[in-house]
């Protein structure tokens, strides 16, 4: 049982380990290339923006089919299965990472036996707090997703039109959209990026990851799903 245990936290700190160092990579090729004159081309032969738009589009085609809205309900329903996703090699506290965790109170709150702490299933994730309204962190998720996937390199999504689209206060829209994507940008996603994108794809074998090949059969894998 501590075997396995072990293994699970093992490999939930390599993949946070991983999806930090790659944002930090993305971070750094995306500073290169806003302070280059001719900008950086990968050996791909593709543009910066073209590498990150891949990951976008992947993201795209592994999102619900019929959308988020088909497979999630409510905020609850999406608070289940945000706690399937995050704690999948067991429930720990995001404290002191005992789990000795007492069960679920009424008030919907873990308690960590080890240090009191109470916590939710959002504790310590961008989406910290978010419980009630997590639904809405799902759907505008998916919106930015599709948007990415489609978007040229000199178009962006503006607070303005992130805010009429969910109905959000400027401000909040903005540190919204910002979250968001910084945690989408992570290896598939994030945890945001593995809760609404599980759908499998198969790109063929003869086709290599992250060149032309690959940016044209996931663009038009998009155009027939209807997502242009």
């Amino acid at each position: 049982m501590r075997s396995i245990v072990q293994n699970g936290l093992e490999a939930d700190f390599r993949r946070k380990l991983h999806e930090r160092l790659l944002y930090g990579m993305a971070l750094l090729l995306f500073w290169r290339v806003k302070n280059s004159r001719i900008g950086v081309i990968m050996q791909s032969g593709l543009s910066a923006h073209d590498i990150e738009r891949i990951h976008w589009m992947t993201l795209a085609l592994r999102l619900p089919e019929g959308g988020v809205m088909a497979k999630f309900q409510d905020s609850d329903s999406c608070v289940g299965h945000f706690e399937t996703v995050r704690w999948q090699f067991g429930l720990y506290c995001p404290r002191c990472k005992a789990r000795d965790i007492a069960p679920k109170s009424s008030r919907k709150t873990y308690r960590c036996r080890k240090c009191a702490y109470h916590f939710s299933a959002t504790a310590g994730t961008f989406a910290h707090g978010a419980n009630r309204n997590l639904l809405t962190y799902f759907l505008a998720a998916e919106d930015i997703i599709k948007q990415k996937a489609r978007m040229s390199s000199f178009e962006s999504i503006t607070g303005h039109e992130f805010k009429d689209q969910h109905g959000l206060a400027y401000m909040t829209a903005r540190r919204l959209l910002k979250l968001l994507t910084e945690e989408l940008l992570l290896e598939d996603g994030g945890l945001i990026g593995r809760c609404i994108c599980a759908k499998e794809i198969n790109v063929p074998p003869d086709i290599e990851l992250g060149g032309h090949d690959h940016f044209h059969w996931l663009f038009e894998a998009l155009q027939a799903r209807g997502i242009r």
